[in-house]
This record gives C-alpha cells, structure tokens and sequence, in this order.
C-alpha cells in the first residue's frame, strides 16, 4: 500500500492535482527531493502546503533550498504554504533570491519559522523590488507589494 506521501507524488509527476497538503506530514529530505523533482516539471498545481498551524513538515535549511530550485523551474504554483517548519534567515534569503525571478507565486506563508531579522530584511526588499503581485504572511507581519 503507498503512503500518502508517495500516492502524492505519482499524482504530481502525473499532472492529475492543482492542490497538495501533506500539513503536519514529517517528510524527511527524500521526500522533499521526491516533490522537488516532481514539482519542476508538473504544469497542473496551483496550491502546495508543507507546513501546519502546529505542526509542519519539518522543511530545514537544506530541504527549503531545494524547493527553491524546484521554484526556479516551476511557472504554476501560485501559493506556498511552508508554515511551522525550521526555515531561518538563510532559508529565508534562498527563497527571497529564487522568488525575484518567478512570476506566478503570489502567497507565501512563512508563520512560525525562526527567521530572524535578516531573513525578514530579504523577503521585505523582494516584495519592495518585483514588479509581481506576492504576498508573504510572517509572524506579527505581512508583507506583500
């Protein structure tokens, strides 16, 4: 039997979902290369949720840096959802790098992460400086152009 995380990713490859959440699913750095690879070159998802209200998936630095390279290829994902997780200013600044050249994120939620004021620095210049509709949804802040 596959677990949720492997029928997920057979549906991704297969273009058949616009909508993931695996909230609360510990998803160890397979699986996120699993979705990473999957999400490059998938034409069909919209929404992907990879963190929770308590609980996230447990994205470190080194998972969110490849989701990022996954961003780079991907033109349909419009809302990121990477609440809860163990993203700090690093993961933070690869993402504010990654998201200057990507057109069709706009929501990207960040709550619960210990990104300090570094990271908040990053992500505060990117939605100052691109020219696309993005919001980002940090503790005690929003911040969107």
């Amino acid at each position: 039997m596959l677990s949720k995380l492997q029928r997920t990713i057979i549906a991704l490859q297969n273009n058949e979902i616009t909508s993931i959440d695996l909230a609360g699913e510990k998803i160890d750095y397979d699986g996120i290369n699993a979705i990473a690879s999957a999400l490059m070159r998938n034409t069909s998802l919209k929404k992907l949720v990879l963190g929770g209200v308590v609980f996230g998936c447990g994205i470190d630095e080194k998972a969110v840096s490849v989701l990022a390279d996954a961003l780079n290829q991907n033109k349909t994902l419009i809302e990121l959802d990477l609440r809860s997780n163990k993203i700090g200013n690093d993961g933070a600044q690869v993402l504010a790098d990654t998201l200057r050249n990507h057109c069709s994120l706009v929501r990207l939620d960040l709550r619960s992460n210990p990104i300090g004021n570094d990271g908040v620095n990053a992500l505060s210049k990117l939605v100052q400086n691109t020219q696309n509709q993005l919001q980002i949804a940090l503790d005690g802040a929003c911040v969107s152009s």
